[in-house]
């Protein structure tokens, strides 16, 4: 059995809003974690990348304020599903790096297993995310090499991280949709030929 069949049989069938009584307290939480996430990007592009961060950001870090929204619509399970993964993915990723500010920053022990772990529990939601969108790691991790070569023909460079050209991004990545698709399945194996290994 696969890693995405395995994470199916253990994955949680409960989706319930009743319990945290009103949903646009979830939508608060995702708001504020994502303008947390666009923050620790920005704080990312500044070190890694050499980007200057902008006194907009600085003035986000320091007063951001968001109100919550309910849901657009009824959610399909498949879209609950979605849901869950994504809402896994964000808090396993802060486990992950909960678990490197403590080391980096409090001076505690790396602790390896809690980081490895996290990784493991990231693809666990990942590996329901590509279940519902009918793809698989190998797929994606093809998908993203070759949106990256043609983000940096070469090699990485500060000027290619903020000259993207999107678009051509985008085709990449859409390709490797149109390629799946047109990729024919293998033939069957012939029952007439003979096997010399038998």
């Amino acid at each position: 059995m696969g890693f995405i069949e395995d994470c199916k049989r253990t994955e949680s069938t409960v989706f319930n809003f009743e319990t945290i009584k009103d949903e646009r307290i979830l939508s608060v939480a995702i708001n504020k974690g994502l303008a947390i996430s666009e923050q620790i990007d920005a704080m990312k592009k500044s070190v890694f990348y050499g980007k200057k961060l902008t006194d907009e950001v600085r003035e986000s870090i320091t007063t951001n304020s968001l109100s919550g929204i309910p849901l657009a619509k009824n959610l399909s399970e498949d879209e609950e599903k979605l849901l869950h993964y994504a809402l896994g993915m964000f808090t396993e990723a802060g486990e992950f790096l909960e678990a490197i500010h403590k080391s980096f920053f409090l001076g505690e022990k790396l602790d390896e297993v809690n980081l490895k772990e996290e990784i493991g529990d990231m693809q666990w939601y990942q590996a329901g995310a590509c279940g519902i969108l009918g793809t698989d790691f190998e797929t994606e991790q093809a998908r993203v090499i070759n949106k990256l070569k043609t983000r940096y023909p070469e090699k990485f460079t500060e000027e290619n991280a903020e000259k993207r050209n999107l678009e051509k991004e985008r085709k990449v990545l859409e390709d490797g949709d149109k390629k799946k698709e047109q990729t024919p399945p293998p033939p069957p194996p012939n029952p007439n030929k003979i096997n010399p290994k038998t």
